[in-house]
């Protein structure tokens, strides 16, 4: 067997990650729960918009936040069972598995965001910055599902 293969990762770097992870929740819950749903109602205050537009948009960034939320805590699993070396067993790859389902549709779910911003703004700000967001989500998708696929082959070759 390899020496390297013994090495553990050090705690310090899942405590840290782990440490990031809660903050990133805590932003993401923030920003579902106050800030979109408070940037609406001043719109509201401000007769900006149609009421029935502002409800429809506080839900599709409501649910884009959730599955933010989900990716976060499937990445908070992932990274135990690599820390555990538990990645290669049943409950790793399923936990890998819903990292890259979330992350497919949050990109998938981007792409929608990123089309209705294009259509209903003026402003190509919007769709700048969904269009970016959605583009590093994407990117991460497919990083994920190399790794998956890398660990499946590991799984099988076991």
């Amino acid at each position: 067997m390899d020496a390297n293969q013994n090495k553990q990762i050090p705690s310090a770097f899942l405590y840290f990650s782990r440490i990031i992870l809660v903050g990133l929740f805590g932003a993401v819950s923030i920003l579902q729960l106050l800030s979109f749903p408070g940037q609406f109602r001043y719109e509201a205050s401000n007769s900006q918009g149609s009421q029935a537009l502002r409800w429809f948009l506080t839900f599709m960034v409501g649910f884009w936040f959730l599955i933010a939320q989900v990716t976060i805590v499937a990445l908070w699993n992932v990274l135990s069972a690599i820390y555990q070396r538990t990645i290669i067993t049943p409950q790793g790859a399923r936990w890998m598995n819903l990292l890259v389902r979330a992350l497919a549709l949050a990109a998938g779910y981007g792409v929608g965001v990123t089309t209705i911003a294009l259509i209903f703004t003026n402003d190509p700000g919007p769709v700048v910055v969904t269009g970016t967001l959605t583009s590093f989500i994407f990117t991460l998708y497919i990083v994920g599902y190399f790794v998956r696929h890398q660990i499946m082959r590991a799984d099988s070759l076991i």
